[in-house]
């Protein structure tokens, strides 16, 4: 269908028989009436040429009219799917705390009393006292000896310092859980060397310190002298780092190892006590992801002074503690401070009244399907693939074969059983949970992996890919309108949920993702021959990447976006076979409205319609791995015939890519 014939589909009858110059009905004058449930018809700018800018087109009218964002960023689709959450969350902790009975949520549930507590307003005059108490052991760093005990006196209280810990399925393909130890650090260090971004994002991160410090009661040059402390152990501390791009290959990641090999790699850390601290037993089995990492951690307990490891361990403290610290926000915004720490610290108590709420069994089956569609779409493109060999070939099928879907909700939710907390104290409470947290992750170190479990929140509004587990999973916060509903027709949901799904199958078998088998553990089936055959397509897609303009003169930094990049080309890809076949089991007969693979793509667009501060776009351009929303929609488009035949769009068009990249 070409450009005229859309606006004709999607304006129907002009009112007053306006029409535009070259007798199509005029642009201005939409009937929502004519578009397919899911499909914003008031958000679609018809002025503009989808085959010159998809994005504007898509998205044009709900761009020009939002107010602009003052802070943050704003998606159309998203922040309402997060709003819908947390109101349903709210409804759930109201009638809670009224003291009424709620389905899926136990009388007197911990989290109930931690919202309790939080919500509570003598948080502001009682906190930072109470947070100070949690200072007092920072006194005793007065020697690179007394650092490490210091340490783990705040791990056996509740307050993560400098390690990363957490249970994972073992990456050698072991049946039994490892525990998994890595530097915690701010991040900002772990952008890659020589990327441009990198000065502005310590900066931020800077200003970010020390208004923790400042909330911490600290005077202006107290938290500036402060925050510069931290951020020089940080950068000491991740001197060895080999950045984001280095660790995404799970085989640099995998250092299996004892505690006594650990103890071999910083000596002066005190590695037995801080075991027993975070309840490890001493023979657990490890996973150290970058053990260079230890060795700049002993370097940095004999270099740093004490006054540096003092200040970082104060912020440490004021980091975890963050929610008690003054000044508390109006009422209104505490609200959203303690629905989103309850989301965060206990989403397994929450997920069950949630689910209750807001999923259904006929929407778990519904998605269940759209996955098993793409699944099959999936391995019939690996059968058409000419770049891959016959050897990879049958590997990648065989982990397709095994890849598993979870839908909505865990088989088991985690029980918050033995966990005590009370409405009098939220410093105690924030203590109590993340001391209750770190036990249970010690106690499946050494056990079978149990994947009745999730990994992720059902709260949170997204879909993953467990390389760890081969699994995808699907939370129920995702499967709710403006992204997913069983009243959207077909191609419509194929274009929303269906690309993100179909762009989590895509990491399975992406550059790490082809280093696992079907059970997750490390081991490729994949020749020399065809990862160079992927890498050499995989590079098409980085180099216009690279090449196209962003905010301030910047432009997408390919390397950084690559594999999100991957995905949104063949999650499309994977939900346009699947919407074919549908249509070839399943004609649809002919109309004058928008067509099946219209649908398909105006739902990827007005997925993604968002506005974004200019400090927020920034951030984003450094940190995040997914490029900008409108690059991210135009961008994989452009090298889909399919789309260009859609919207009736010649060679020449912008939306048409020259060369045109196809991994997938």
């Amino acid at each position: 269908m070409a450009l005229r014939s859309i606006r004709t589909a999607l304006l129907g009858l002009a009112v007053g028989g306006c029409a535009g110059h070259d007798g199509t009905p005029d642009p201005r004058r939409l009937v929502g009436a004519t578009v397919p449930a899911g499909i914003e018809a008031s958000w679609i700018d018809t002025a503009v040429d989808p085959c010159v800018d998809f994005y504007r087109f898509a998205c044009g009218g709900w761009l020009s009219s939002t107010p602009p964002a003052m802070e943050g960023l704003i998606s159309a689709r998203f922040s309402e799917l997060q709003s819908r959450t947390t109101a349903t969350v709210r409804s759930v902790l109201e009638a809670a705390l009224g003291g009424h009975p709620v389905k899926g949520l136990v009388p007197g549930a911990p989290v109930v009393s931690l919202v309790a507590s939080c919500l509570d307003p003598r948080v502001e005059a009682r906190g930072l006292v109470e947070v100070e108490s949690e200072i007092v052991p920072l006194r005793e760093v007065t020697s690179p000896a007394s650092v490490g005990e210091v340490i783990v006196r705040l791990e056996a209280r509740g307050i993560p310092t400098v390690l990363d810990f957490a249970s994972v399925p073992d990456p050698g393909g072991g049946p039994a859980a490892v525990a998994q130890i890595d530097l915690r650090l701010l991040g900002v260090t772990r952008l890659d060397a020589g990327d441009v971004r990198m000065p502005g994002m310590r900066e931020a991160v800077r200003s970010d310190v020390q208004r923790t410090f400042l909330r911490g009661g600290f005077t202006p040059d107290q938290a500036r002298a402060g925050a510069d402390r931290v951020m020089a152990l940080e950068e000491a501390l991740a001197s060895s780092d080999p950045g984001r791009r280095a660790r995404n290959d799970p085989r640099s990641t995998y250092h299996p190892m004892t505690l006594e090999g650990v103890k071999a790699l910083a000596p002066s850390f005190p590695w037995a006590k801080w075991a027993r601290a975070v309840g490890l037993a001493e023979n657990a089995p490890l996973n150290v992801v970058h053990p260079p990492g230890l060795t700049a951690l002993e370097l940095q307990l004999k270099a740093a002074s004490a006054e540096t490891w003092r200040a970082a361990l104060h912020f440490a403290v004021l980091r975890w503690l963050q929610p008690a610290l003054p000044p508390l926000e109006d009422p209104a915004a505490r609200w959203n401070t303690c629905l989103r720490l309850a989301t965060e610290v206990m989403p397994d108590s929450l997920g069950p009244p949630f689910v209750a709420r807001v999923l259904s069994s006929a929407d778990v089956g519904a998605v269940r399907l759209l996955l098993g569609d793409l699944e099959q779409a999936f391995g019939a493109r690996l059968d058409a693939l000419t770049w891959m060999d016959e050897p990879t070939r049958a590997s990648a099928r065989a982990k397709l074969q095994r890849l598993v879907n979870r839908v909505g909700h865990p088989e088991r939710w985690e029980s918050d059983s033995g966990l005590i907390l009370s409405r009098e104290s939220l410093v105690a409470n924030l203590l109590a949970v993340s001391r209750f947290e770190g036990r249970l992750e010690a106690s499946r170190v050494g056990r079978p992996v149990d994947r009745g479990l999730w990994p992720v929140s059902v709260l949170r509004a997204n879909a993953y890919y467990n390389v760890a587990r081969n699994e995808i999973l699907v939370p129920a916060a995702l499967l709710q309108p403006p992204v997913f509903s069983p009243e959207f027709a077909g191609p419509v949901n194929l274009g929303l949920v269906g690309t993100v799904l179909g762009h989590e199958i895509i990491h399975g078998f992406d550059r790490r993702g082809r280093w696992r088998d079907g059970t997750g553990a490390l081991h490729s089936g994949w020749t020399e021959a065809s990862i160079r055959a992927f890498d050499e397509r995989a590079a098409c897609v980085r180099a216009q990447s690279d090449a196209t303009p962003v905010v301030g003169g910047m432009t997408v930094n390919g390397a950084a976006t690559l594999d999100e990049d991957l995905a949104d080309l063949g999650g499309l890809r994977l939900a346009l076979l699947a919407l074919q076949e549908r249509l070839r089991n399943h004609p649809e007969p002919s109309s004058p409205g928008l067509s099946p693979e219209q649908q398909l793509f105006l739902g990827w667009g007005q997925l993604w319609c968002t506005k974004a501060s200019a400090e927020a776009a920034n951030a984003l351009l450094a940190l995040d791995v997914h490029a900008p929303h409108p690059v991210r929609v135009n961008a994989p488009l452009r090298n889909l015939p399919e789309f260009a035949r859609a919207f009736g769009c010649p060679a020449s068009a912008p939306m048409v890519a020259h060369p045109r990249c196809e991994v997938w």
